[in-house]
């Protein structure tokens, strides 16, 4: 499995900059719902400059180990109906977690510095969500698998399986079995 460097993982643990908290800042979504604290992106926006101070402190204590916040471990539940969906459906319904501004500034930052790292860190073969790779590119692997089946008349096998819930369908033990 992958690792960073020892560098790669100093700078992972770098002091968190007031820079890096404002460029997460200006891309933070306006009009989206808060978390349970009630502070919404906007007021984030607004006073950044008073804030700039404790943020940078707390996000650095964190950094260096301290604790997170108990703020931070709760969240809101919201179900959000499914587009076209039967209303009166459980499976028609979505959930989104609602939480604090200040937790999405902190784990931008480390999104940010991570993204730096993640074609070292994910296989080649993961092409969702990873900046610069195409989710058609597999497509095209299967293609060029079948053509070359047909060119050499050599026999062809394809499984595709299909792990949607699949983590509904599993016993919890058997999970944490398999991961420890």
């Amino acid at each position: 499995m992958p690792t960073l460097t020892d560098e790669e993982q100093e700078f992972m643990d770098s002091p968190i900059t007031p820079e890096e908290i404002d460029a997460v800042l200006k891309n933070l979504k306006p009009h989206k719902a808060p978390g349970p604290d009630g502070f919404t992106a906007e007021f984030y926006k607004k006073f950044k400059e008073p804030l700039m101070p404790y943020m940078t402190r707390l996000f650095n204590d964190i950094i260096k180990g301290g604790p997170i916040p108990k703020t931070w471990t709760h969240s809101k539940i919201v179900s959000i109906p499914k587009p076209l969906k039967d209303s009166l459906k459980v499976e028609s319904y979505r959930p989104i977690s609602l939480i604090n501004q200040d937790y999405k500034i902190f784990t931008s930052i480390l999104a940010n510095r991570l993204k730096i790292f993640l074609h070292k860190l994910i296989a080649p073969d993961q092409t969702g969500f990873v900046p610069g790779r195409n989710i058609t590119d597999p497509i095209r692997k299967l293609l060029n698998l079948i053509e070359h089946s047909k060119a050499t008349k050599l026999p062809l096998t394809i499984m595709s399986l299909d792990i949607l819930k699949a983590f509904d369908c599993l016993e919890w033990k058997y999970i944490l079995a398999v991961l420890t």
